[in-house]
């Protein structure tokens, strides 16, 4: 690369432009005459080159280079070095492609410089890289080969007038320095010192930069360090604790909801018992108002108890009448089958007598019959002994059955009795109560009429009707007031669910907005949901612009089988203006090419059954949607408020009216008006039965005398079939004491004779000592037998006489209990007691 031509322009003596060219390839010195402007041009070369120094450009500042002329200036010095860089092995590193280098130079009055490469900005830094390529050096402050720095020189590529003899007297350090920047090498040099330079102080810096982290930032990173991991423990703590609230929000919310299930059962279960309170209040407001007439009917009606309780009455004496003459006739039959068994009995017991006469002469005559005797009266005396018992076992099973019978009949009465206390009792406190509200003024017409009024009015509390309008309020989202029609979403119906999604899609997030009759009630509403912390957007029907689609347009959408979108709905028509404005652009097409044509062809904005949404501008909408975002439910929450709100009305109406303290105080004295009839009732019921129970008991004590005397009567008979029987058991022991008699007579016949025929008087004499023995305990044996059986004969004759003072006892008590007896009945008892009296006395 060489210098090819000059161009200089305001610079010192040259202040038209002037070119200085061709200069050649050798071109290496300048001469002339003095003043012709030799230096000025290698100043011009110097000044482009990049020397700064006013000292190096021989000139006082850097704005006395700029060419001054009488009173004129030309503003700025220009001067512009062009080079040939065809040699490209020669040129600098980067330019390669460029064969013309032009580098321009530009200085301002007020000392701005500015340099151009080829006519751009370029940098001085770059300026300076492009020269020191070339071996083009400005010679700034740099450094020596020991790496000392040294001033700024005159640059080594320029040999100013009179300064050869200087070069030729440089020492060698300087030739070096010389041969070094004509070589380019320097600046290697110098970026090398600038490196060291600037690596030292990295160094240095580096050293602080690690004292400072050591010191400042590695403990701050540590204690960032340990906070990070605080803090994602306590996220990972928060994020844990948010799952567990949502867990408790769920457990609560079905807590909640399980709660409000079970009370919604109890409020069902509360209206039923309320509505069967309800039918109760009817029934006794009836019979309230009905009071009147039921008292009329109460003579009549008690009239028809007490003849139903003395018809009961006279049928249960007749029953008690037929069962006593059936025991009388048992009675009888039995008499009858006792005086045949005593007149047997008689017979018996004169042959017993005669038999033991002569039984009694035989024991006087012979000392043989001692021992049946005494065997007679060990059995009589077994026989008395087991009757005793047997009697004994009888009269206190009866006694038992008595008392058994007794027992309960008391119990029965003292239960009644009690009852008829506590019942007594129940009355007293009725009838206080129906005295302290009577003082308050109450009657059995003011109560009827007070029932009947909260009959009439909601079964809800107050309060609870309060709650649920408050609910509904929260659910709907604003509040009810004339000009407030409600949300969009709440105002329209879809015709079919098939256009659902595609008016849900034009319509968007504005289903949720309110519309309202003027833009001052829609300011009402939102200044009151301010104040409770809520938002809302209004359609006020009298701001609002409402768009439709042209009736040509519409006609030719027709045409291609499709409706208005607004015709898919059905609304109220005083909210036209709202639908309008909210569907009434768009055309409801039935595929997408029909959207398409509509668009391109018609320029209709339309949506499809899809809900892709075409605009006539050229947008498109479309994608995946979320159907359920898209339902247009129609709640009546507005219907249900106002109907709670006239319930409420309602209640406060009645309330006012007549007090929930006085409808319970109404209801409770006709509670106890009608428990004071019932009590009453019942108290005659019970001291009817009880009067019915002391007859029942005077008949049953009737029956059981007789029945006594029966028993008697029964036992007479079983003891003289036993004495039948003893007789029997007697007289065959006689016969087996006569036959042991003869037994032991042929026996001592045959002893006599073997006696007789022994001749040993010793064996004689033992065998009548045996002979003697066994006689003697056969008459003792059959002695005692005869005792006993003479004793229980004795026993029995007593008993006998016993049981006829016990027969003439319970024959007056008989005639006590038998007073409704006939005259024929007691002679004919009588003269069989005399009877029996007679055979007993008769009996030895």
């Amino acid at each position: 690369m060489f210098l090819e031509s000059i161009e200089a322009e305001g610079f010192k003596s040259y202040g038209a432009h002037t070119v200085i060219s061709p200069i050649d390839k050798s071109f290496t010195a300048i001469t002339g005459l003095n003043g012709t402007g030799k230096s000025n041009i290698l100043d011009a070369i110097c000044f482009v080159l990049g020397v700064d120094t006013p000292r190096l450009l021989r000139s006082a500042s850097i704005k006395d280079l700029i060419f001054k002329q009488a009173k004129r200036t030309s503003g700025s010095a220009k001067v512009s070095l062009i080079f040939n860089n065809k040699e490209k092995e020669k040129g600098p590193m980067g330019y390669a492609e460029i064969d013309i280098i032009k580098l321009t130079r530009i200085i301002t009055e007020d000392g701005k410089t500015k340099y151009l490469l080829n006519d751009h900005n370029v940098s001085t830094k770059t300026v300076t890289r492009l020269l020191q390529c070339v071996g083009l050096s400005s010679s700034k402050a740099g450094y020596n080969p020991n790496g000392v720095r040294v001033e700024k020189q005159a640059p080594y590529f320029i040999v100013m007038q009179g300064r050869v003899s200087r070069i030729l007297s440089m020492k060698s350090a300087q030739f070096l320095t010389l041969l070094e920047e004509c070589a380019g090498t320097s600046v290697y040099r110098t970026e090398k010192y600038k490196a060291s330079s600037t690596l030292e102080k990295k160094e240095k810096k580096l050293l602080e930069t690690k004292e400072t982290l050591s010191k400042t930032i590695f403990p701050f990173l540590e204690r960032l360090r340990r906070e990070r991991d605080e803090y994602y423990a306590h996220k990972e703590a928060t994020e844990k604790r948010q799952i567990l609230q949502d867990t408790l929000v769920r457990c609560k919310e079905a807590i909640q909801y399980k709660e409000a299930e079970s009370a919604i059962e109890e409020r069902e279960r509360i209206i039923v018992r309320l509505s069967e309170i309800e039918r109760e209040i009817e029934e006794k407001t009836k019979e309230i108002v009905d009071v009147d007439v039921v008292d009329v009917d109460i003579a009549s009606i008690q009239e028809r108890i007490d003849n139903r309780k003395r018809e009961i009455t006279r049928m249960m004496i007749d029953q008690q009448e037929e069962e006593r003459h059936a025991a009388h006739r048992i009675i009888e039959r039995k008499e009858k089958e006792i005086q045949q068994i005593l007149k047997g009995c008689e017979d018996t017991i004169k042959n017993l007598n005669i038999e033991r006469m002569v039984s009694t002469e035989e024991t006087e005559n012979s000392e043989k019959t001692e021992e049946p005797e005494k065997e007679g009266k060990s059995a009589q005396t077994k026989i008395e002994t087991l009757l005793a018992r047997l009697e004994d076992k009888e009269r206190a099973f009866l006694q038992a059955d008595r008392q058994k019978d007794s027992l309960e009949k008391e119990r029965k009465r003292e239960m009644l009795s009690t009852e008829v206390e506590k019942i007594q009792r129940n009355l007293e406190i009725a009838q206080e109560g129906i005295e302290i509200a009577q003082k308050k003024g109450l009657t059995e017409e003011l109560s009827a009429h007070r029932i009947s009024l909260h009959k009439k009015c909601p079964v809800r509390p107050l309060d609870v009707i309060r709650r649920e309008i408050e609910r509904i309020k929260r659910e709907l989202g604003y509040p009810i007031r004339d000009g407030v029609y409600g949300k969009v979403k709440e105002l329209l119906e879809v015709v079919d669910p098939a256009y659902e999604i595609s008016v849900g899609v034009v319509i968007g997030g504005r289903k949720e907005y309110l519309v309202v009759e003027n833009e001052e009630i829609g300011r009402k509403v939102i200044d009151e949901l301010s104040r409770e912390g809520r938002r809302i957007d209004v359609i006020p029907l009298n701001k609002i612009i409402t768009r439709r689609i042209e009736p040509k347009k519409e006609d030719r959408a027709r045409a291609y089988g499709s409706i208005p979108l607004i015709e898919a709905i059905t609304y109220p028509q005083e909210i036209k203006k709202a639908m309008e404005y909210l569907l009434g652009g768009y055309i409801l097409a039935k595929n997408r090419k029909t959207a398409v044509d509509l668009r391109d062809k018609e320029s209709i904005s339309s949506v499809t059954l899809e809900g892709e949404l075409f605009d006539r501008r050229g947008t498109i909408t479309g994608g995946s949607l979320d159907t359920s975002k898209y339902k247009f439910e129609k709640t009546k929450r507005k219907e249900e408020l106002l109907l709670l709100e006239k319930e409420e009305e309602q209640v406060r109406k009645t309330l006012k009216e007549c007090t929930l303290q006085e409808l319970n105080e109404s209801t409770e004295f006709l509670k106890l008006t009608s428990l004071k009839k019932t009590l009453s009732d019942r108290i005659s019921q019970v001291k009817a039965e009880i009067e019915v129970l002391g007859r029942e008991c005077v008949r049953k004590d009737e029956i059981k005398s007789i029945s006594e005397s029966i028993q008697i009567l029964t036992e007479v008979k079983n003891k003289i079939d036993l004495r039948y029987t003893e007789r029997d058991r007697t007289s065959e022991k006689l016969k087996e004491i006569e036959e042991a008699l003869k037994v032991s007579k042929e026996k001592e016949a045959k002893l006599q004779e073997e006696i007789k025929r022994d001749e040993s008087d010793k064996l004689n004499g033992i065998k009548n000592n045996e002979v003697n023995r066994a006689r003697r305990s056969i008459q003792i044996k059959e002695r005692k037998r005869i005792e006993m059986d003479v004793d229980l004969i004795k026993k029995e004759k007593i008993k006998h006489e016993m049981r006829y003072k016990k027969i003439e006892h319970v024959t007056p008590m008989n005639r006590k209990n038998k007073s409704k007896k006939t005259k024929e009945e007691l002679e004919l008892e009588y003269a069989q007691a005399e009877e029996e009296l007679n055979f007993i006395k008769s009996i030895p």
